[in-house]
């Protein structure tokens, strides 16, 4: 039995592929943060939540090989994929930074899975961003990862720091700055 390619069914050229997981993953996630969203009434994401899950639920469809009523073109999945991407982006700089997603929690957590999977669905459509992914895994394996990954995760620390402190201008967060 062959399994269908990824984002394949329904008429989009696609690697050949039969991982669902990137398309699950963004299902699930969309649908968390989505359900977050509304619990707190943020509009902003509840509109990042709903319109990712109505595109990653067609790119599940494609990928499970569900016979769609309208054929999609074949520039479905790679342009999808990389609209997801750009959207997880912006909607993790504002959500999880500014607001209403700044602590941890179901829609922080699930505002950044989603922008992994988002990645992880966009790696097969995009070679600049496959090998940028695959040359950050090759040093991360290194001795200079470790290193690496603390600077990165200080980076979102400060980001994070300087966005709470530009809005509540609170000691607290200035000492986090500093």
């Amino acid at each position: 039995m062959d399994a269908a390619p990824l984002f394949g069914g329904g008429g989009g050229a696609a690697p050949a592929s039969s991982d669902v997981g990137p398309a699950a993953a963004l299902v699930l996630a969309s649908t968390f943060e989505l359900v977050a969203a509304a619990s707190l009434s943020s509009t902003a994401g509840i509109a990042a939540g709903a319109v990712s899950a109505a595109l990653s639920g067609l790119l599940l469809a494609l990928t499970l090989a569900v016979k769609l009523p309208t054929p999609l073109p074949a520039t479905f999945a790679p342009n999808a994929t990389r609209f997801l991407l750009a959207w997880w982006s912006l909607a993790c700089l504002g959500l999880t930074f500014t607001g209403p997603f700044t602590t941890l929690g179901n829609g922080h957590l699930s505002t950044w899975g989603a922008l992994f999977a988002s990645v992880a669905a966009a790696l097969p459509y995009s070679g600049h961003l496959a090998r940028a992914v695959d040359r950050f895994v090759r040093l991360a394996k290194g001795d200079f990862g470790l290193l690496l990954l603390l600077c990165i995760g200080s980076a979102v620390v400060a980001l994070q720091a300087f966005c709470s402190y530009v809005h509540s201008r609170s000691g607290v967060d200035a000492w986090a700055l500093a």
